[in-house]
């Protein structure tokens, strides 16, 4: 799914989400289906690249799975290397995810709460 959401490919990412998903990225607010991930990376992408994340850890329960990671990224404007802590929580119904969380400090890539 995140190769396919890296890569733009929102048909084959689609197939891995519940249509009305729930994606919430720090403390910003709630964004729905697949036009709200690629909404948020749009804009994420204007300030940042990704490049990938290094596992740190993986918990997986019957209906949950939480990563821990260190996200990678370079910064657009002067294409200085990022390095961001998060974890991400999935949430899944009915054999796709219907719940994405990603708790990550926001500022540090200049992504912080709108106002």
């Amino acid at each position: 799914m995140e190769a396919a959401l890296g890569q733009q490919e929102w048909g084959r990412a689609a197939e891995f989400l519940s249509p009305d998903i729930r994606y919430v990225v720090g403390g910003q607010e709630p964004r729905y289906g697949i036009a709200g991930i690629r909404d948020y990376m749009a804009a994420q992408s204007a300030v940042v690249e990704w490049v990938g994340h290094d596992l740190l850890a993986s918990v997986e329960t019957a209906d949950m799975v939480v990563i821990e990671v260190i996200s990678r990224f370079c910064r657009v404007s002067d294409r200085r290397p990022l390095a961001l802590p998060c974890t991400d929580i999935y949430r899944f119904g009915d054999g796709v995810i219907r719940d994405w969380r990603v708790y990550a400090d926001l500022a540090a890539i200049g992504l912080g709460r709108p106002e």
